[in-house]
């Protein structure tokens, strides 16, 4: 993947999603965010060869949708990945959480153009 800047959105209203990468030489920092409220709700640093690191805020369920799509970014670019990631709704149902996880995976598939 070369230097530069990338974002792709899926979704619209409170089920947006955005995913940015910012790629350097050999890492990446990237960026979830979405929903009524984007926030910084964790922060993933996945290196090549180790398991991923996460810190989280209390709470926050970021995690889930972030840890695998960094530890993938990893594994698909060979480079450090810095992801910190925040989505939230008010009062989601199972539906719009399903839909905004669908929504992430289609935004970081289209900016590893996928």
């Amino acid at each position: 993947m070369k230097a530069g800047y990338y974002a792709a959105s899926a979704g619209e209203g409170r089920l947006f999603v955005k995913v940015s990468l910012h790629v350097m030489e050999d890492s990446i920092s990237a960026e979830i965010t979405g929903g009524e409220k984007p926030h910084v709700g964790c922060v993933i640093l996945a290196l090549p060869g180790e398991s991923a690191r996460s810190l989280l805020v209390e709470g926050h369920r970021d995690h889930d949708l972030a840890l695998p799509l960094a530890e993938e970014l990893c594994r698909l670019t060979g480079f450090t990945v810095s992801m910190s990631a925040g989505i939230h709704i008010d009062r989601a149902e199972s539906a719009e959480i399903a839909a905004l996880l669908a929504n992430a995976r289609e935004a970081f598939d289209k900016v590893m153009g996928d």
